[in-house]
Protein backbone atom coordinates (compact mmCIF):
# COMPACT_ATOMS: atom_id res chain seq x y z
CA UNK A 1 0.00 0.00 0.00
CA UNK A 2 1.28 3.37 -0.64
CA UNK A 3 1.67 5.65 2.18
CA UNK A 4 0.75 9.37 1.65
CA UNK A 5 1.11 12.10 4.29
CA UNK A 6 0.22 16.03 4.42
CA UNK A 7 3.35 17.40 5.90
CA UNK A 8 4.31 20.96 6.37
CA UNK A 9 5.71 23.51 3.68
CA UNK A 10 9.12 23.51 5.01
CA UNK A 11 11.47 20.92 2.60
CA UNK A 12 9.22 21.51 -0.22
CA UNK A 13 9.64 20.09 -4.03
CA UNK A 14 9.46 22.54 -6.54
CA UNK A 15 12.25 22.10 -9.28
CA UNK A 16 11.63 24.42 -10.87
CA UNK A 17 15.10 25.41 -12.92
CA UNK A 18 15.80 21.85 -13.26
CA UNK A 19 12.06 20.73 -15.03
CA UNK A 20 12.58 24.43 -17.09
CA UNK A 21 16.25 23.10 -18.45
CA UNK A 22 14.38 19.64 -18.82
CA UNK A 23 11.41 21.06 -21.19
CA UNK A 24 13.14 23.11 -23.45
CA UNK A 25 15.42 20.57 -24.13
CA UNK A 26 14.40 19.14 -27.92
CA UNK A 27 15.49 15.60 -26.09
CA UNK A 28 12.72 15.62 -23.57
CA UNK A 29 10.58 13.53 -25.31
CA UNK A 30 12.70 10.53 -25.20
CA UNK A 31 14.83 11.78 -21.76
CA UNK A 32 14.58 9.63 -18.75
CA UNK A 33 11.28 10.48 -16.61
CA UNK A 34 11.23 12.55 -13.93
CA UNK A 35 10.50 11.11 -10.46
CA UNK A 36 10.28 12.83 -7.37
CA UNK A 37 13.07 12.72 -5.04
CA UNK A 38 13.14 10.21 -2.23
CA UNK A 39 12.22 11.73 1.40
CA UNK A 40 11.28 15.31 0.32
CA UNK A 41 7.57 16.60 -0.20
CA UNK A 42 5.66 17.01 -3.69
CA UNK A 43 3.74 20.29 -3.91
CA UNK A 44 0.97 20.50 -6.30
CA UNK A 45 3.54 22.57 -8.52
CA UNK A 46 5.82 19.60 -8.43
CA UNK A 47 3.11 16.80 -9.34
CA UNK A 48 2.43 19.26 -12.11
CA UNK A 49 6.29 20.07 -13.32
CA UNK A 50 6.82 16.27 -13.64
CA UNK A 51 3.88 15.41 -15.21
CA UNK A 52 4.90 18.13 -17.78
CA UNK A 53 7.92 16.33 -18.28
CA UNK A 54 6.76 12.62 -18.09
CA UNK A 55 3.39 13.28 -20.41
CA UNK A 56 3.23 10.92 -23.41
CA UNK A 57 0.80 13.30 -24.84
CA UNK A 58 2.67 16.46 -24.44
CA UNK A 59 5.60 14.22 -25.89
CA UNK A 60 3.32 13.46 -28.99
CA UNK A 61 2.03 17.16 -29.05
CA UNK A 62 5.29 18.36 -29.45
CA UNK A 63 6.49 15.83 -32.47
CA UNK A 64 3.07 17.67 -33.69
CA UNK A 65 4.77 21.14 -33.37
CA UNK A 66 7.92 19.55 -35.12
CA UNK A 67 5.57 18.28 -38.03
CA UNK A 68 4.49 21.41 -38.73
CA UNK A 69 7.35 23.06 -38.78
CA UNK A 70 8.95 21.13 -40.77
CA UNK A 71 5.88 20.77 -43.45
CA UNK A 72 6.13 25.35 -43.02
CA UNK A 73 9.92 24.76 -43.89
CA UNK A 74 8.70 22.95 -47.17
CA UNK A 75 5.80 24.99 -48.35
CA UNK A 76 8.29 28.29 -48.05
CA UNK A 77 11.13 26.31 -50.21
CA UNK A 78 8.53 25.98 -52.97
CA UNK A 79 9.17 29.26 -54.17
CA UNK A 80 12.75 29.26 -53.95
CA UNK A 81 14.66 28.28 -57.30
CA UNK A 82 15.77 24.93 -57.61
CA UNK A 83 19.04 23.65 -59.62
CA UNK A 84 20.05 20.43 -60.57
CA UNK A 85 23.20 18.47 -62.49
CA UNK A 86 22.65 15.75 -64.66
CA UNK A 87 25.36 13.75 -65.70
CA UNK A 88 24.94 10.43 -68.21
CA UNK A 89 26.84 8.19 -69.93
CA UNK A 90 25.24 6.88 -73.75
CA UNK A 91 26.50 3.96 -75.79
CA UNK A 92 24.52 3.92 -79.54
CA UNK A 93 24.62 0.87 -81.21
CA UNK A 94 25.96 2.52 -84.24
CA UNK A 95 26.44 5.92 -84.99
CA UNK A 96 23.97 8.08 -86.38
CA UNK A 97 24.80 9.77 -89.42
CA UNK A 98 22.11 11.57 -92.04
CA UNK A 99 23.71 10.89 -95.61
CA UNK A 100 23.15 13.61 -98.13
CA UNK A 101 22.59 12.10 -101.52
CA UNK A 102 24.31 14.01 -104.41
CA UNK A 103 22.78 16.66 -106.98
CA UNK A 104 23.63 16.88 -110.70
CA UNK A 105 22.75 20.14 -111.99
CA UNK A 106 23.26 21.47 -115.51
CA UNK A 107 24.65 25.04 -115.78
CA UNK A 108 24.89 27.09 -119.03
CA UNK A 109 27.85 27.49 -120.85
CA UNK A 110 29.36 25.07 -118.10
CA UNK A 111 27.18 21.69 -118.56
CA UNK A 112 26.46 19.12 -116.12
CA UNK A 113 28.21 19.35 -112.31
CA UNK A 114 27.84 17.01 -109.42
CA UNK A 115 28.05 18.42 -106.36
CA UNK A 116 28.12 15.50 -103.59
CA UNK A 117 28.15 16.45 -99.75
CA UNK A 118 29.88 13.97 -97.03
CA UNK A 119 28.06 12.17 -94.17
CA UNK A 120 26.55 14.19 -91.31
CA UNK A 121 27.26 13.14 -88.31
CA UNK A 122 23.97 13.64 -86.02
CA UNK A 123 25.16 11.91 -82.74
CA UNK A 124 28.03 10.05 -81.51
CA UNK A 125 28.23 6.15 -80.69
CA UNK A 126 29.18 7.07 -77.16
CA UNK A 127 28.17 10.43 -75.63
CA UNK A 128 29.70 11.94 -72.26
CA UNK A 129 26.76 14.39 -71.23
CA UNK A 130 26.82 17.06 -68.12
CA UNK A 131 24.32 20.09 -67.30
CA UNK A 132 23.14 22.07 -65.37
CA UNK A 133 19.37 23.09 -64.50
CA UNK A 134 17.63 25.96 -62.63
CA UNK A 135 13.93 26.28 -62.16
CA UNK A 136 11.95 29.05 -61.18
CA UNK A 137 8.27 29.61 -60.32
CA UNK A 138 7.56 32.74 -61.78
CA UNK A 139 3.28 32.15 -61.73
CA UNK A 140 0.98 29.71 -59.47
CA UNK A 141 -2.22 31.31 -59.60
CA UNK A 142 -1.99 31.72 -56.18
CA UNK A 143 -1.39 28.03 -55.24
CA UNK A 144 2.40 27.95 -53.23
CA UNK A 145 1.66 31.80 -51.64
CA UNK A 146 -1.64 29.61 -50.10
CA UNK A 147 0.31 26.92 -49.47
CA UNK A 148 3.24 28.91 -47.54
CA UNK A 149 0.06 30.28 -45.98
CA UNK A 150 -1.93 27.45 -44.83
CA UNK A 151 1.64 26.07 -43.49
CA UNK A 152 1.81 28.93 -41.18
CA UNK A 153 -1.53 29.06 -39.42
CA UNK A 154 -0.80 25.45 -39.50
CA UNK A 155 2.08 25.70 -37.02
CA UNK A 156 0.62 28.04 -34.76
CA UNK A 157 -2.28 25.93 -34.77
CA UNK A 158 -0.09 22.96 -33.22
CA UNK A 159 1.63 25.40 -31.25
CA UNK A 160 -1.88 26.00 -29.32
CA UNK A 161 -2.89 22.60 -29.80
CA UNK A 162 0.37 22.05 -27.70
CA UNK A 163 -0.48 24.66 -25.16
CA UNK A 164 -3.73 22.97 -24.50
CA UNK A 165 -2.40 19.92 -23.82
CA UNK A 166 -0.15 21.19 -21.36
CA UNK A 167 -2.97 23.00 -19.64
CA UNK A 168 -5.35 19.37 -19.71
CA UNK A 169 -2.24 17.66 -18.36
CA UNK A 170 -1.55 20.45 -15.70
CA UNK A 171 -5.74 20.51 -14.38
CA UNK A 172 -5.77 16.85 -14.45
CA UNK A 173 -2.88 16.68 -12.13
CA UNK A 174 -3.77 19.14 -9.86
CA UNK A 175 -7.45 17.24 -9.66
CA UNK A 176 -6.11 14.04 -8.72
CA UNK A 177 -3.77 15.81 -6.26
CA UNK A 178 -6.32 17.75 -4.49
CA UNK A 179 -8.76 14.20 -4.15
CA UNK A 180 -5.51 12.48 -3.25
CA UNK A 181 -4.98 15.13 -0.54
CA UNK A 182 -8.85 15.58 0.61
CA UNK A 183 -8.55 11.43 0.92
CA UNK A 184 -5.25 11.64 3.13
CA UNK A 185 -6.88 14.29 5.67
CA UNK A 186 -9.87 11.88 5.67
CA UNK A 187 -8.03 9.08 6.91
CA UNK A 188 -6.32 11.46 9.15
CA UNK A 189 -10.10 12.12 10.55
CA UNK A 190 -10.61 9.17 10.94
CA UNK A 191 -7.55 7.86 12.78
CA UNK A 192 -7.99 11.12 14.96
CA UNK A 193 -11.33 9.45 15.48
CA UNK A 194 -10.11 5.94 16.44
CA UNK A 195 -8.06 7.63 18.83
CA UNK A 196 -10.51 9.00 20.55
CA UNK A 197 -13.19 5.98 20.42
CA UNK A 198 -10.02 4.09 22.58
CA UNK A 199 -9.33 6.75 24.98
CA UNK A 200 -13.80 6.37 25.61
CA UNK A 201 -13.13 2.95 25.67
CA UNK A 202 -10.75 2.72 28.03
CA UNK A 203 -12.41 5.39 30.11
CA UNK A 204 -15.63 3.19 29.84
CA UNK A 205 -13.75 0.08 31.36
CA UNK A 206 -12.02 1.94 34.35
CA UNK A 207 -15.33 3.57 35.23
CA UNK A 208 -17.12 -0.24 34.86
CA UNK A 209 -14.98 -1.40 36.86
CA UNK A 210 -15.60 1.08 39.86
CA UNK A 211 -18.84 0.20 39.41
CA UNK A 212 -19.88 3.37 37.97
CA UNK A 213 -21.61 2.48 34.37
CA UNK A 214 -22.99 -0.77 33.17
CA UNK A 215 -21.46 -3.59 31.06
CA UNK A 216 -23.88 -2.23 28.08
CA UNK A 217 -21.53 0.93 28.18
CA UNK A 218 -18.25 -1.28 27.50
CA UNK A 219 -19.53 -3.35 24.86
CA UNK A 220 -21.22 -0.29 23.19
CA UNK A 221 -17.78 1.48 23.03
CA UNK A 222 -16.60 -1.97 21.84
CA UNK A 223 -18.57 -2.25 18.91
CA UNK A 224 -17.75 1.61 17.94
CA UNK A 225 -14.14 0.23 18.08
CA UNK A 226 -14.88 -2.44 15.86
CA UNK A 227 -16.77 0.20 13.21
CA UNK A 228 -14.24 3.31 13.69
CA UNK A 229 -11.24 0.91 12.42
CA UNK A 230 -13.65 -0.46 9.39
CA UNK A 231 -13.34 3.55 8.30
CA UNK A 232 -10.38 3.91 9.00
CA UNK A 233 -9.69 0.89 6.68
CA UNK A 234 -11.99 2.12 4.11
CA UNK A 235 -10.15 5.79 4.57
CA UNK A 236 -6.92 4.47 4.04
CA UNK A 237 -8.37 2.23 0.51
CA UNK A 238 -9.48 5.36 -0.63
CA UNK A 239 -6.32 7.11 -0.32
CA UNK A 240 -4.25 5.09 -1.83
CA UNK A 241 -6.42 4.62 -4.59
CA UNK A 242 -6.24 8.58 -4.82
CA UNK A 243 -2.68 8.32 -4.56
CA UNK A 244 -1.88 5.81 -7.18
CA UNK A 245 -4.16 8.03 -9.57
CA UNK A 246 -1.92 10.86 -8.69
CA UNK A 247 0.99 8.64 -9.66
CA UNK A 248 -0.30 7.36 -12.44
CA UNK A 249 -1.42 11.05 -13.97
CA UNK A 250 2.24 11.64 -13.22
CA UNK A 251 3.71 8.82 -15.03
CA UNK A 252 5.55 7.95 -12.31
CA UNK A 253 6.17 4.38 -10.99
CA UNK A 254 2.56 3.09 -8.69
CA UNK A 255 5.27 2.20 -5.93
CA UNK A 256 6.91 5.92 -5.34
CA UNK A 257 6.36 7.07 -2.02
CA UNK A 258 5.11 10.71 -1.71
CA UNK A 259 4.37 13.58 0.74
CA UNK A 260 1.61 15.45 -0.03
CA UNK A 261 3.17 18.99 0.87
CA UNK A 262 0.47 21.48 -0.31
CA UNK A 263 -2.64 21.52 2.14
CA UNK A 264 -6.50 21.99 1.40
CA UNK A 265 -6.99 25.75 1.81
CA UNK A 266 -9.44 28.55 1.59
CA UNK A 267 -9.10 30.21 -1.48
CA UNK A 268 -10.40 32.90 -3.33
CA UNK A 269 -11.02 34.08 -6.85
CA UNK A 270 -9.57 37.94 -8.03
CA UNK A 271 -11.97 38.36 -11.05
CA UNK A 272 -15.96 38.35 -11.36
CA UNK A 273 -17.70 35.76 -13.45
CA UNK A 274 -18.18 38.18 -16.59
CA UNK A 275 -14.55 39.29 -16.58
CA UNK A 276 -13.61 35.54 -15.88
CA UNK A 277 -15.53 34.78 -19.41
CA UNK A 278 -14.16 37.49 -20.92
CA UNK A 279 -10.68 36.20 -20.06
CA UNK A 280 -11.23 32.87 -20.59
CA UNK A 281 -12.53 33.40 -24.23
CA UNK A 282 -10.06 35.48 -25.17
CA UNK A 283 -7.13 33.31 -23.66
CA UNK A 284 -8.81 29.83 -24.71
CA UNK A 285 -5.89 28.08 -26.30
CA UNK A 286 -8.45 25.73 -27.72
CA UNK A 287 -10.24 28.24 -29.58
CA UNK A 288 -7.33 30.00 -30.68
CA UNK A 289 -6.22 26.68 -32.38
CA UNK A 290 -9.29 25.65 -33.60
CA UNK A 291 -9.23 29.30 -35.21
CA UNK A 292 -5.94 28.80 -36.83
CA UNK A 293 -6.51 25.53 -38.32
CA UNK A 294 -9.31 27.00 -40.07
CA UNK A 295 -7.46 29.52 -41.32
CA UNK A 296 -4.92 26.65 -42.55
CA UNK A 297 -7.64 24.77 -44.07
CA UNK A 298 -9.12 27.94 -45.54
CA UNK A 299 -5.63 28.63 -47.25
CA UNK A 300 -4.64 25.02 -47.92
CA UNK A 301 -8.36 24.89 -50.04
CA UNK A 302 -7.41 28.21 -52.32
CA UNK A 303 -4.13 26.06 -53.03
CA UNK A 304 -5.92 23.49 -53.92
CA UNK A 305 -8.22 24.99 -56.08
CA UNK A 306 -5.12 26.90 -58.14
CA UNK A 307 -4.68 23.24 -59.62
CA UNK A 308 -6.69 23.72 -62.60
CA UNK A 309 -5.01 26.99 -63.31
CA UNK A 310 -2.33 28.07 -65.56
CA UNK A 311 1.56 28.21 -64.29
CA UNK A 312 4.21 29.88 -65.68
CA UNK A 313 8.00 28.94 -64.82
CA UNK A 314 11.29 30.19 -65.96
CA UNK A 315 13.68 26.92 -67.29
CA UNK A 316 17.58 27.87 -67.53
CA UNK A 317 20.18 24.88 -69.41
CA UNK A 318 23.60 24.58 -69.67
CA UNK A 319 25.90 22.03 -70.95
CA UNK A 320 28.86 22.02 -68.79
CA UNK A 321 30.45 19.00 -71.28
CA UNK A 322 29.88 20.03 -75.12
CA UNK A 323 32.12 18.23 -77.14
CA UNK A 324 29.27 15.08 -77.57
CA UNK A 325 26.61 17.41 -77.97
CA UNK A 326 24.75 16.73 -81.70
CA UNK A 327 24.51 18.84 -84.13
CA UNK A 328 20.95 20.65 -83.47
CA UNK A 329 21.71 20.82 -79.56
CA UNK A 330 22.28 24.34 -78.11
CA UNK A 331 24.55 24.91 -75.28
CA UNK A 332 22.54 26.64 -73.63
CA UNK A 333 18.94 27.87 -73.29
CA UNK A 334 16.54 29.88 -71.07
CA UNK A 335 12.79 29.79 -71.60
CA UNK A 336 9.35 30.20 -70.16
CA UNK A 337 7.07 27.71 -70.14
CA UNK A 338 3.35 27.70 -69.03
CA UNK A 339 1.69 24.93 -67.82
CA UNK A 340 -2.73 25.39 -68.50
CA UNK A 341 -5.01 22.32 -67.26
CA UNK A 342 -7.88 22.01 -69.71
CA UNK A 343 -9.91 19.69 -68.13
CA UNK A 344 -9.20 17.36 -64.60
CA UNK A 345 -13.12 16.15 -64.39
CA UNK A 346 -13.61 18.27 -60.98
CA UNK A 347 -10.99 17.09 -59.17
CA UNK A 348 -9.73 20.37 -58.04
CA UNK A 349 -12.61 21.69 -57.41
CA UNK A 350 -13.82 19.21 -55.69
CA UNK A 351 -10.80 19.01 -53.28
CA UNK A 352 -10.99 22.61 -52.61
CA UNK A 353 -14.60 22.49 -51.29
CA UNK A 354 -13.97 19.95 -49.12
CA UNK A 355 -11.02 22.04 -47.48
CA UNK A 356 -13.39 25.03 -47.30
CA UNK A 357 -15.95 22.79 -45.35
CA UNK A 358 -13.34 21.71 -43.42
CA UNK A 359 -12.59 24.94 -42.52
CA UNK A 360 -16.51 25.59 -42.07
CA UNK A 361 -16.46 22.74 -39.40
CA UNK A 362 -13.09 23.87 -37.01
CA UNK A 363 -14.84 27.24 -36.52
CA UNK A 364 -17.78 25.80 -35.34
CA UNK A 365 -15.93 23.92 -33.05
CA UNK A 366 -14.18 26.50 -31.83
CA UNK A 367 -17.55 28.03 -31.15
CA UNK A 368 -18.71 24.95 -29.26
CA UNK A 369 -15.34 25.27 -27.52
CA UNK A 370 -16.13 28.84 -26.22
CA UNK A 371 -19.88 27.84 -25.44
CA UNK A 372 -18.01 25.02 -22.84
CA UNK A 373 -15.85 27.69 -21.72
CA UNK A 374 -18.75 30.06 -20.35
CA UNK A 375 -20.66 27.35 -19.03
CA UNK A 376 -17.51 25.68 -17.40
CA UNK A 377 -16.83 28.93 -15.83
CA UNK A 378 -20.17 29.65 -14.60
CA UNK A 379 -20.21 26.40 -12.66
CA UNK A 380 -16.69 26.58 -11.01
CA UNK A 381 -17.39 30.32 -10.29
CA UNK A 382 -21.18 28.97 -8.52
CA UNK A 383 -18.70 25.93 -7.22
CA UNK A 384 -16.58 28.11 -5.20
CA UNK A 385 -19.54 30.10 -3.85
CA UNK A 386 -20.67 27.27 -3.14
CA UNK A 387 -17.36 25.86 -1.24
CA UNK A 388 -16.69 28.77 0.91
CA UNK A 389 -20.95 28.85 2.07
CA UNK A 390 -20.02 25.40 2.50
CA UNK A 391 -16.51 25.97 4.75
CA UNK A 392 -18.33 28.28 7.04
CA UNK A 393 -21.16 26.28 8.00
CA UNK A 394 -19.08 23.57 8.24
CA UNK A 395 -16.79 25.84 10.59
CA UNK A 396 -19.50 26.86 12.54
CA UNK A 397 -20.67 22.88 12.56
CA UNK A 398 -17.54 22.07 13.97
CA UNK A 399 -17.66 24.29 17.20
CA UNK A 400 -20.73 23.33 17.81
CA UNK A 401 -19.75 19.48 17.81
CA UNK A 402 -16.67 19.86 19.60
CA UNK A 403 -18.68 22.11 22.36
CA UNK A 404 -20.95 19.40 22.16
CA UNK A 405 -18.06 16.65 22.89
CA UNK A 406 -16.78 18.56 26.04
CA UNK A 407 -20.61 18.30 27.06
CA UNK A 408 -20.55 14.92 26.56
CA UNK A 409 -17.36 14.14 28.21
CA UNK A 410 -18.24 15.57 31.41
CA UNK A 411 -21.77 14.27 31.95
CA UNK A 412 -20.08 10.93 31.12
CA UNK A 413 -17.17 11.22 33.43
CA UNK A 414 -19.65 12.56 36.22
CA UNK A 415 -22.22 9.73 35.60
CA UNK A 416 -24.62 11.87 34.10
CA UNK A 417 -24.06 11.20 30.50
CA UNK A 418 -24.34 7.92 28.92
CA UNK A 419 -21.65 6.23 26.89
CA UNK A 420 -23.86 6.65 23.68
CA UNK A 421 -23.86 10.05 24.52
CA UNK A 422 -20.07 10.75 24.13
CA UNK A 423 -19.79 8.07 21.40
CA UNK A 424 -22.32 10.27 19.17
CA UNK A 425 -20.39 13.40 20.16
CA UNK A 426 -17.04 12.24 19.05
CA UNK A 427 -18.73 10.75 15.88
CA UNK A 428 -20.00 14.36 15.27
CA UNK A 429 -16.77 15.90 15.50
CA UNK A 430 -15.11 13.71 12.92
CA UNK A 431 -18.31 14.30 10.57
CA UNK A 432 -17.90 17.84 10.86
CA UNK A 433 -13.81 17.27 10.25
CA UNK A 434 -14.72 15.48 7.00
CA UNK A 435 -17.56 18.02 5.92
CA UNK A 436 -15.10 21.29 6.51
CA UNK A 437 -12.25 18.98 4.57
CA UNK A 438 -14.96 18.22 1.56
CA UNK A 439 -15.63 22.17 1.84
CA UNK A 440 -12.14 22.65 1.60
CA UNK A 441 -11.75 20.22 -1.50
CA UNK A 442 -14.78 21.87 -3.22
CA UNK A 443 -12.88 25.50 -3.02
CA UNK A 444 -9.69 24.47 -4.54
CA UNK A 445 -11.06 22.53 -6.74
CA UNK A 446 -13.56 25.01 -8.30
CA UNK A 447 -10.34 27.54 -7.75
CA UNK A 448 -7.86 26.06 -10.36
CA UNK A 449 -10.57 25.24 -12.64
CA UNK A 450 -11.26 28.74 -13.00
CA UNK A 451 -7.32 29.61 -13.59
CA UNK A 452 -7.25 26.77 -15.97
CA UNK A 453 -10.06 28.43 -17.73
CA UNK A 454 -8.75 31.19 -18.00
CA UNK A 455 -5.04 29.84 -19.32
CA UNK A 456 -3.77 31.14 -15.70
CA UNK A 457 -2.74 27.79 -13.87
CA UNK A 458 0.44 27.41 -15.05
CA UNK A 459 1.49 30.49 -14.00
CA UNK A 460 -0.18 30.30 -10.64
CA UNK A 461 1.59 27.08 -10.20
CA UNK A 462 5.20 28.82 -11.16
CA UNK A 463 5.42 25.68 -13.30
CA UNK A 464 7.57 26.15 -16.35
CA UNK A 465 6.72 24.93 -19.86
CA UNK A 466 7.85 26.56 -22.89
CA UNK A 467 6.37 24.66 -26.05
CA UNK A 468 7.13 26.53 -29.18
CA UNK A 469 7.64 30.25 -29.97
CA UNK A 470 5.20 31.26 -32.07
CA UNK A 471 5.75 31.68 -35.79
CA UNK A 472 4.74 35.22 -37.24
CA UNK A 473 6.35 35.12 -40.71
Amino acid sequence: MTRTQIRPRANQYIPLAILATYLLSPAAASAEPANPPAGQDLTIAGAVAIALANSLDIATAKRDVAVARAQNRFANSLRLPKASALASQLHLGEPLDMAIPSYTMTLPMLGSKTISLPEMELAKQDETRMSVQVALPIYTSGAIENTVTAAKYGERANAKALDAKANDVAIDVVQDYLRASLAAQIEQVQREGLDDVRRHLDDTQKLFDAGVVAKYDVLRAQKELASQEKRVTDAANQRDLATLALLNAMHVPLSTPVNLASPLVNRAYAQDTDAAIKQAISSSNVTQALRYKAKSQEALGRATGAQDKPTVTALAMHNVIQQDLTALEPNSFVMLAVNWPLYDGGAAKALADQQHQQAAKSLDDAQKAEDLIQMGVHQASDDLASGQKGLASADEGLALAEEGLRLASRRFETGVGTSVEKIDAILGVSQARVERANALYQIDSAYYRLLNLTNLLLADLQTPFSPAKENTK
